[in-house]
């Protein structure tokens, strides 16, 4: 089930509508009732970001800065690029932290667009950093 209503909190902070379980008819975040089908209707003017935190595909390819063996460590680089301005994204084969165990074995990356990749390495490089991750390179992908 999702929610039709585009003014709320999920739709607006994603650009993706909410989705439910099927035996939900409410929507938890803004009170509307849950349709079957996701709306196709945008926001005039709006487009959905391509991922959280990060803006439009036009801003170029996306460059991992650095990989971390927790979600967690990756988060905490993830809001200090955030708050300083710099668009940032994270990655893990986790589903989002909603599933941890599937993470096991692979690294939770951070990605910026390649034109704030200078910014990010060097506010990531001032930083103190615990033992089991790493920063990357551009050519790291």
């Amino acid at each position: 089930m999702f929610c039709p209503n585009l003014d709320c909190p999920d739709f607006k902070e994603s650009g993706i509508a909410g989705e439910y379980l099927e035996r939900t008819t409410i929507c938890p975040k803004c009170g509307a009732h849950l349709v079957a089908e996701p709306p196709a209707v945008k926001p005039a003017g709006e487009e959905a970001p391509r991922f959280p935190g990060l803006s439009e595909p036009s801003e170029g390819p996306l460059v991992t800065v650095a990989s971390f063996n927790y979600r967690q460590e990756a988060d905490l680089v993830l809001s200090m690029l955030l708050a300083r301005g710099i668009e940032a994204s994270a990655f893990s084969d986790d589903c989002g932290g909603v599933d941890p165990r599937l993470g096991f074995g692979t690294r939770t990356r951070v990605v910026v667009p390649a034109s704030q990749v200078a910014d990010a390495v060097a506010l990531i490089e001032t930083t103190e950093r615990e033992p089991g991750w790493e920063a990357c390179s551009p050519e790291d992908g």
